[in-house]
């Protein structure tokens, strides 16, 4: 699908958003009891309504939800390919807030991290704002090494605030990648992710595809998928018509003729069938 503004699947960079909403490494893994039993239930075939999960650690809050894995789904702005992601997973519900990254950042740096980039909220908020105001535009000003470095740094964070034993995903040698620095590329660089890992990541390009197509009716859909109804490629993901109408695209995404040229606030637009915003538009990639 286009992503004329935001969200990508493996943090390339140009106002370098934390363009992975969050996500769990593949279900079923260990988690707190009450993603468990929302993934047995899901399981069990006793329902098809979106399934969240909350997660607050020292007064910050963010939700995850929950796609389903093993369906054929298309690729591609024309729907030409195709694509798998055979294992559930959950992904964060917005981008990542200033908020949530300003939190594990601090701690972060305290607790043996270094970072190329301190990230900023949306494309004009300052530097290192306090934590405890609304910071609730994206990150920005990041690389993809940052972001994955903090996705070590949320793993070890969250179980330190909450006892929970989430293992990380990038590491070297059996040692969390701690460093995002342009000295310590090559680590980050070479790191091959740890599939068994149950902590949180970045996304894939497939795994983001699926979540931004993924929907519960038929409009504005792709045929030939029997098992779920697909948006068009050439569409914001959850819009009801294709790139042209700006109606449409309005409703779901900010983009260069609404956006005012600036970031907004997460959750300013509609969201998709699975809840998840901004899929396709708020940051400029």
């Amino acid at each position: 699908m286009k992503r004329s503004v935001r969200y990508i699947a493996g943090v390339f960079l140009l106002l370098g958003a934390l363009a992975f909403s969050l996500l769990i490494n593949s279900c079923p893994n260990p988690m707190l009891d009450a993603v468990k039993k929302e993934v047995e239930a899901y399981q069990q075939g006793k329902t098809e309504e979106t399934e969240t999960a909350t997660y607050t650690v020292d007064g910050v809050t963010f939700k995850m939800s929950y796609v389903p894995g093993g369906h054929i789904f298309p690729t591609g702005t024309d729907d030409s390919g195709e694509a798998t992601v055979t294992d559930a997973y959950w992904i964060g519900e917005t981008e990542v807030t200033y908020e949530l990254w300003y939190a594990v950042y601090t701690w972060a740096v305290s607790n043996g991290y270094s970072f190329a980039n301190a990230g900023r909220e949306g494309n004009d908020g300052t530097i290192g704002a306090s934590p405890t105001a609304a910071k609730q535009e994206p990150v920005t000003f990041i690389n993809w090494r940052d972001a994955m470095v903090w996705s070590n740094a949320l793993t070890e964070w969250y179980n330190a605030q909450n006892g929970t034993n989430y293992t990380t995903v990038y590491n070297d040698s059996g040692t969390p990648i701690r460093d995002s620095r342009d000295s310590n590329a090559a680590q980050c660089d070479n790191v091959t992710p740890d599939e068994a890992a149950t902590g949180f990541r970045l996304l894939t390009s497939d795994e983001w595809e699926l979540a931004a197509r993924w929907r519960d009716d038929s409009t504005n859909t792709v045929g030939g998928y029997s098992d779920h109804w697909f948006t068009k490629g050439d569409s914001a993901s959850g819009a009801t018509a294709d790139y042209n109408d700006a109606t449409a695209t309005g409703a779901v995404a900010w983009y260069n003729d609404n956006s005012g040229s600036s970031t907004h606030e997460v959750k300013g637009k509609a969201a998709n069938s699975l809840g998840l915003y901004d899929m396709s538009g708020n940051v400029w990639e």
